[in-house]
């Protein structure tokens, strides 16, 4: 595997996005998906702990150059943008080499700490968002191993209440 490392952090800077995944420029979402998952498998730097600095430092390096190919080539803006820079010789736009993944959402915190015990909390959370999804049959599932953990929460009997209420007004 040394050898492996050190002969791709030679050419790192010199292939695509496409080569250092393993997939054509028509490829689509899926076999992107699948072509990170096999080069996660070979590059991750976690697999790479035991070994010599040097060798940690290249897998870490090539690893990080593999996440920004998955997000650059997932993410159709970013794709074009680098498809075109691809068409005029550029294998590494700086503007896209440096984008960092979008923060996530922010998340509604109806289900704060003081609010529902800490075991309720991802139940009562999901079922949050499947409300919001119009899934209600799923979100009541989510509601009910919630209040398994916090039977006696003010807030999560509100929200069942409500989820009530928006599931008969569906039909």
């Amino acid at each position: 595997m040394h050898h492996e490392l050190l002969a791709w952090l030679d050419v790192l800077d010199s292939v695509t996005y496409y080569q250092i995944l393993g997939v054509d420029f028509s490829a689509e979402h899926d076999e992107i998906k699948a072509a990170f998952h096999v080069f996660a498998e070979a590059f991750h730097p976690d697999l790479h702990a035991m070994s010599a600095g040097h060798e940690q430092r290249a897998a870490h390096e090539i690893f990080k150059r593999g996440v920004e190919a998955y997000r650059v080539l997932l993410d159709p803006p970013s794709r074009a943008a680098y498809d075109e820079a691809l068409g005029e010789g550029d294998v590494r736009p700086k503007a896209l080499s440096s984008m960092r993944p979008p923060p996530p959402p922010a998340r509604d915190d109806t289900f704060r700490e003081e609010l529902v015990s800490i075991s309720a909390r991802p139940f009562a959370r999901r079922a949050q968002e499947l409300a919001q999804g119009h899934e209600y049959g799923q979100a009541k599932l989510y509601l009910n191993l919630a209040l398994f953990h916090d039977p006696k929460s003010a807030t999560l009997l509100a929200f069942k209440s409500h989820l009530e209420k928006m599931a008969s007004a569906k039909g």
